[in-house]
């Protein structure tokens, strides 16, 4: 089991982290994103920038997702196991 994390930094300079989520990976390793980050969307292999944690009060959305907007433009919540570098 590894651990992706969401982080930010914040205007003293220090790390934050906003999500931790644990995901089983072959190699093990663990993952840090920031907001900023450029990203690849795993389910349909779309790039995008991470915007935000998202904050939506729909009960959809799950307390690991993340706004990305995508190169298209379209921004969408993304559970942050889809993501990678």
């Amino acid at each position: 089991m590894s651990l992706i994390t969401l982080k930010v930094i914040n205007n003293s300079g220090e790390e934050i982290t906003l999500l931790t989520k644990g995901v089983a990976y072959a190699d093990n390793q663990s993952r840090d994103f920031y907001i900023g980050d450029r990203c690849r969307v795993s389910s349909s292999n779309r790039t995008g920038t991470i915007l935000r944690r998202s904050d939506s009060p729909n009960s959809v959305i799950q307390t690991d997702d993340v706004d990305i907007q995508f190169d298209d433009g379209h921004i969408e919540a993304i559970n942050l196991v889809y993501l990678y570098h």
